[in-house]
């Protein structure tokens, strides 16, 4: 049976444009369940909004806090996302979750 060329087109562009690694992947997940836990939700709002300043060793201290707070399964996830190059592929899919849930804490 012979799929039509439009049905494919359509299955082709409804794909992801980036995809990322199953270890990505995974973290992925588990970061989209704690940002939904609404008990884990605080901590991982006010996790986002200091991570840009990860250089400053006030706010490297509060990170390492908020993500231990988090628990040892998104504490791993976490480290993924922080040892992967942000401008690969795996980075961009990464850091259009993180923008998403950014935005849901605002």
């Amino acid at each position: 049976m012979r799929i039509p060329f439009a049905a494919l087109t359509l299955a082709l562009l409804a794909m992801p444009a980036v995809a990322a690694s199953p270890k990505v992947e995974a973290a992925i997940k588990t970061i989209r369940a704690v940002a939904a836990d609404p008990n884990q939700q605080k901590a991982f709002c006010a996790l986002l909004a200091i991570d840009d300043e990860k250089d400053d060793p006030n706010a490297k201290a509060a990170i390492d806090g908020y993500v231990k707070q988090l628990g040892s399964e998104f504490q791993l996830a976490w480290d993924v996302v922080e040892s992967i190059d942000e401008n690969s592929p795996d980075g961009q899919a990464v850091g259009a979750v993180l923008e998403e849930l950014d935005d849901k804490c605002r």
